[in-house]
């Protein structure tokens, strides 16, 4: 949630997208996961499936209103339908960063394993062939964005071998 409201620093107050993330920011603390959908789909759903604000809608509501519990937070967004696989994968990344890997239940976890094969498109990616190293990037470049775009957002339990730029302090705890 707090992220959430940070973000809302950077978007444009008049835009779609920021409308529909107030809106979720104040439905979810006013009405139950049913109604939150419902709104969302109401409010800015299309038959186009793929519409961004719609799945964003149906992402933060899965979030928010699970508190960022890993499996809770997956199936509440793939039953909201419409572009759930792709919903239900950055849900689960969200969540699993925020819980650590080592949280996650293994019976989403053991499946999966570490190893990961990149695709072409990825073939300049700084990577071991391991999801933890990824991880490691992802967060390191995260900081690095962060950081350059002065968004005031601290990192927290991060790796000592994770390094960000010195010069851009960041002041917010996440």
């Amino acid at each position: 949630e707090t992220l959430a409201h940070t973000s809302l620093h950077q978007l444009e107050g008049s835009t779609r997208f920021g409308r529909m993330v107030r809106d979720v920011l104040r439905w979810t603390s006013e009405k139950d996961i049913e109604q939150c959908v419902g709104l969302v789909r109401s409010r800015y759903a299309t038959p186009d499936y793929s519409r961004a604000l719609a799945n964003m809608g149906f992402s933060l509501v899965s979030l928010l209103k699970n508190k960022g519990d890993f499996e809770s937070s997956v199936l509440t967004v793939a039953s909201c339908g419409y572009d759930a696989s792709r919903n239900g994968a950055w849900v689960g990344a969200i969540a699993g960063g925020l819980v650590g890997a080592e949280k996650l239940p293994d019976k989403w976890r053991n499946p999966v394993g570490d190893t990961l094969k990149l695709g072409t498109a990825l073939k300049d990616f700084p990577s071991n062939g391991t999801f933890a190293t990824l991880a490691e990037e992802t967060c390191r470049l995260g900081m690095e964005i962060a950081s350059v775009f002065e968004t005031r957002v601290e990192f927290d339990q991060v790796p000592s071998k994770i390094t960000v730029l010195d010069h851009n302090p960041m002041f917010i705890r996440v």
